[in-house]
């Protein structure tokens, strides 16, 4: 009930039912007639469970923990080469890369792919989706290796053994293309994510939510190649399928106004009163689904303030984005730069505050990215042009 709860992305009632599996475990472990064995195996799920339900809330420390504990119980009582261990090798390496240690979120990719390998043999489904986890792992720093060795051969596995038509490849198709927007090429990102929604069209057909999440990327993909018009429309059909297809507080419901809304933004369909007012209602979906500290609600008021005239008003909400991403994130995360890129940007060239935010966010692009990537030599630049500014205004005054 607890993982299914997770799966619906009904926290609250995961929680609860994981709270009662925790009590059961500890009547269970004090229970002589119940063997290790079954106690044992019952826990490590427990654990991978509960850290499942902490990264999908977003939490990805939490997460970490709670795999800490799956591994462990996985390594002294199930064995290290089991499908209990790929399972929780897979979610780690996932939650690394979300929490911003991409160097360690590499190391857990290839050890899971070690412990497939021995488990299943080279070409084997499972080490199909271990390539494209490996994949995603590699993308963000080491693009080069991600898109001329895992992901192609994720694809050679997975088409030659559950064929084109199967869910794992267009999960495939939908990592290459989010690693592609990623990367910027924008291009391979729509053509990827275009193979995705065609294989969930045949798999499911027009009127199901795998689908109207692969037309979610294709929209947004629309919306990077500079293409809203198209982005609005997709998103609207989007928006009203999931409508009809989910309880009308489900955050796929947020994800579809928050999409539409800065498309339309974009393509200049809507003012900022109505902008403001769509950011709003998903803000109210996601508190709902995920209280206050999460990402996703970082992310409207983020986008909230991104409409908004009022600089003291605009600045508030910079400012909630920024503290909910320094609860969730390590304070050397990526996003978390992104933040201080968007305060520096809100005062007006020659203020201090703009130095002292893009000063912040290129100490963290370099930490994340290193030196010669595209987010942090565009930062250097920035933060260039505003010390400039600052000292031209200071020697004037």
């Amino acid at each position: 009930q607890a993982d299914q709860s997770v799966t619906q992305v009904d926290l609250p009632a995961a929680n609860t039912h994981y709270l009662t599996c925790a009590q059961e475990l500890h009547l269970l472990a004090a229970d002589a007639t119940i063997g290790r064995a079954v106690v044992s195996n019952l826990t490590w799920s427990f654990f991978l469970g509960v850290a499942r339900m902490h990264h999908t809330a977003g939490q990805y420390e939490e997460a970490a923990w709670s795999l800490v504990h799956a591994k462990r119980l996985v390594e002294e009582e199930i064995g290290e080469q089991t499908p209990a261990m790929i399972e929780v090798l897979k979610l780690t390496a996932e939650n690394s890369h979300e929490i911003g240690d991409f160097s360690q979120s590499m190391k857990d990719a290839d050890e899971l792919h070690k412990v497939s390998c021995k488990l299943y043999g080279e070409k084997h489904p499972t080490v199909g989706v271990v390539h494209m986890i490996a994949g995603r792992c590699y993308a963000t720093t080491h693009a080069e290796q991600a898109f001329s060795s895992w992901f192609p051969t994720a694809e050679e596995i997975l088409v030659s053994t559950v064929g084109m038509d199967h869910p794992d490849t267009a999960a495939l198709f939908e990592a290459i293309a989010n690693a592609r927007r990623h990367q910027g090429d924008y291009g391979k990102a729509l053509e990827n994510a275009k193979k995705s929604l065609e294989i969930n069209t045949k798999l499911f057909g027009p009127k199901h939510k795998a689908t109207a999440a692969a037309t979610n990327q294709v929209a947004y993909m629309h919306f990077k190649n500079n293409n809203a018009i198209e982005a609005v429309r997709l998103h609207e059909e989007t928006l009203e399928l999931r409508r009809k297809l989910l309880p009308p507080s489900h955050p796929d419901i947020a994800e579809s106004i928050h999409n539409l809304a800065i498309a339309k933004r974009k393509a200049r369909m809507a003012n900022n009163s109505e902008l403001l007012e769509a950011y709003q209602e998903a803000l109210s979906i996601r508190v709902a689904c995920f209280g206050e500290t999460h990402l996703g609600v970082s992310q409207e008021y983020n986008s909230m303030a991104n409409v908004i005239s009022d600089v003291s008003k605009r600045r508030e909400y910079y400012h909630k984005s920024l503290k909910i991403k320094r609860a969730l994130l390590p304070a050397l995360h990526h996003d978390i730069a992104l933040q201080h890129k968007n305060l520096g940007i809100s005062y007006k060239v020659g203020e201090s505050g703009r130095v002292e935010h893009f000063r912040k966010a290129v100490h963290i692009y370099k930490h994340c990215y290193g030196p010669d990537h595209d987010e942090t030599v565009n930062m250097v630049s920035s933060l260039a042009t505003a010390v400039k500014a600052e000292k031209e205004k200071n020697e004037a005054a």
